[in-house]
């Protein structure tokens, strides 16, 4: 295992040419920094750490004490985990997480610390399970989610980290489940669901994030079985089998 570790460090020194490396057990944090355990100046080079089984865990770069460049961390079958791109010790560029089998995981991007830009889920077989939209560090643009059998399940439009406009979800067999309306983060405007067979189920306006007017309810064969009217939230009225 030693011999293992040792010719690890020689290879990993070769590759770096003039870039020092340092295995982690000789490392430490001061402030925030990270140091050479013998060493007064915050550390500029690539620090590795490794398995008990020698293999290489992981593999990170410093600039004056803070992540910088290249930062990758692998499985014991040394298979890559993740890998990520830091500047000035913010996360900075495309992040990657993979699962065991090598196939990927998560894909994100960030810029100066924050999300960024497009995100991406997977499942273990490849298809895509998430994907939204940040910008400044704030869910921005569409967002949608897949269920097991790769049918779209949910998409909701964000505007500066809030749901702004058009909700949808669906069952899993395609049909629409619900549609609704957002303002300003909250539910405003026309609503309706459905049952699993298209059939509306419930239809009814919000307002400022409450139930407001007339709501009404139907059966699965499509009839009409309840009203309630609401004000500021609260039900006023209700009839049945009207």
């Amino acid at each position: 295992m030693r011999l293992l570790t040792i010719l690890c460090l020689v290879l990993l020194s070769v590759h770096s040419y003039s870039q020092e490396v340092i295995p982690e057990v000789e490392t430490v944090t001061r402030d925030g920094l990270i140091y050479h355990q013998l060493s007064t100046e915050p550390l500029t080079g690539t620090v590795v750490g490794f398995y008990e089984n020698g293999r290489l865990r992981t593999k990170e770069n410093y600039k004056d004490g803070k992540m910088d460049g290249l930062q990758e961390e692998f499985y014991e079958n040394g298979q890559l985990h993740y890998r990520e791109n830091y500047v000035d010790g913010e996360r900075d560029g495309l992040y990657e997480w993979y699962y065991r089998n090598g196939q990927l995981w998560i894909k994100q991007n960030y810029k100066d610390g924050e999300h960024d830009g497009l995100h991406e889920w997977f499942k273990k077989n490849g298809r895509l399970q998430m994907r939204k939209n940040y910008k400044d560090g704030k869910e921005d643009g569409l967002t949608e989610m897949f269920s097991e059998n790769d049918q779209l399940w949910w998409r909701q439009n964000y505007i500066d980290g809030g749901r702004e406009g058009l909700s949808e979800s669906f069952h899993e067999n395609g049909q629409l489940d619900y549609r609704r309306n957002y303002k300003d983060g909250k539910l405003d405007g026309f609503s309706e669901e459905f049952h699993e067979n298209g059939q509306l189920r419930w239809r009814g306006n919000y307002k400022d994030g409450g139930l407001d007017g007339l709501w009404e309810k139907f059966d699965e064969d499509g009839n009409l079985t309840s009203r309630q009217t609401y004000r500021n939230g609260v039900m006023v009225e209700e009839n049945f089998n009207p």
